[in-house]
């Protein structure tokens, strides 16, 4: 059977386990609709109202999948509207491949501002949103392209990328070797890299000093799948856990070491009084952004840090971190499981917790009672 550029990429992106592509359709983008029909059941376009729309849905894919995010726009006007979804994306590391189109090579002259209909750069639109950008040079490239697509959206800290495909090598026949698609290679995380023995017992020395441990858990916690290895040294260590809106239920929010979500942004009293008379932070996958931290108020100084991320960029970033740990954090976190020989009971911060939690309940009930009240009244209780 003979295949075109949409047929491969299609093929390859079922491959990967991806079952829905989310997008909006134009002349030079439909290959990929036509390779997705002759794929059958193993996966699905879905038709959305606008690009933005399509962006957003492929990162929530992406979220609730485990996998890969795709989306895809036609040339030009449909791709620069990625920009938002992808911002999205990108600042909180999900891996989403957005497909995009481009004009012929013979018309590139003609982008200086609209001469031609559709032809915009978009690969540096999107450059400042994306971890990788390509456009695809022939359709017999069109494995590699892909391949490296998938591979660089979940590789290191995951994020967007973006691949155009002009619409001639897009529809041409495919006349290149055979090719294998291996499923690990799009699989997230594509690796689990761990710090060394010595960096894991210098943190292991804190924790054990530590009098008031608290974790600060975030989006990279979920992403890693690091959730019974979470409570499983939250208990050990009788350590609760606070966590950004991006790494809310990675400790369950029933289990009675969970703070809740602390900042500024659907946080409460209790986890912020809590993080904030911590003598140890223990934070995985956390960034630390404004929100979450009442404007970088967190750590407190005094505060001891240990950082648990798969970017080492973010160590020492904003503040000194006292231990780095550049690691995957599922695998950190067994690691460090592995060689703590401490255990504490639970107990004494479970009730802690579970007063303070009653106290602010029955404070901000009072509160909102009042507020709906003067709200009826026409009244601003502000």
């Amino acid at each position: 059977m003979k295949k075109h550029g949409g047929n491969v990429m299609a093929g390859l992106l079922a491959d990967y386990g991806v079952t829905a592509v989310f997008g909006v359709p134009g002349g030079q983008t439909l290959p990929l609709y036509y390779g997705i029909l002759d794929e059958g059941n193993r996966i699905r376009h879905i038709l959305m109202k606008d690009e933005i729309d399509a962006t957003f849905a492929a990162d929530a894919y992406a979220r609730i999948s485990g996998g890969i995010g795709v989306c895809d726009a036609t040339a030009g006007c449909g791709a620069i509207k990625f920009i938002s979804g992808l911002a999205e994306a990108y600042n909180t590391s999900i891996p989403v491949i957005a497909i995009g189109s481009e004009m012929e090579g013979d018309w590139l002259a003609a982008r200086y501002r609209g001469t031609g209909s559709q032809v915009v750069d978009s690969k540096e639109v999107l450059k400042p949103v994306t971890k990788w950008q390509a456009c695809l040079p022939h359709v017999n490239k069109m494995p590699e392209l892909v391949q490296t697509a998938a591979q660089m959206a979940v590789s290191g800290r995951p994020g967007p990328v973006f691949i155009e495909c002009p619409w001639r090598p897009f529809r041409e026949e495919y006349t290149g070797p055979d090719y294998e698609s291996n499923r690990k290679l799009a699989s997230l995380p594509a690796h689990r890299p761990t710090p060394s023995r010595d960096e894991i017992d210098e943190a292991i020395q804190v924790l054990k000093e530590a009098k008031r441990p608290v974790m600060l858990l975030g989006g990279g916690a979920w992403r890693s799948g690091a959730r019974a290895e979470i409570t499983a040294l939250a208990e050990r260590m009788a350590m609760p856990a606070a966590a950004s809106l991006t790494g809310k239920g990675v400790l369950p929010e029933n289990h009675p070491l969970s703070l809740g979500v602390v900042g500024s942004l659907g946080g409460n009293d209790v986890s912020r009084k809590m993080v904030e008379e911590a003598d140890v932070i223990l934070a995985i996958g956390f960034k630390f952004s404004q929100n979450s931290t009442y404007g970088w108020t967190i750590p407190r100084k005094g505060q001891k840090e240990i950082r648990i991320d798969i970017d080492e960029t973010e160590m020492n970033k904003l503040h000194t971190t006292d231990v780095g740990l550049v690691g995957d954090a599922k695998a950190t976190l067994q690691l460090l499981l592995d060689r703590l020989d401490a255990q504490r009971d639970p107990t004494a911060v479970e009730k802690e917790i579970a007063k303070l939690y009653r106290a602010w309940r029955k404070k901000t009930g009072r509160r909102w009672r009042l507020t709906i009240v003067l709200l009826r009244r026409g009244s601003s209780p502000y």
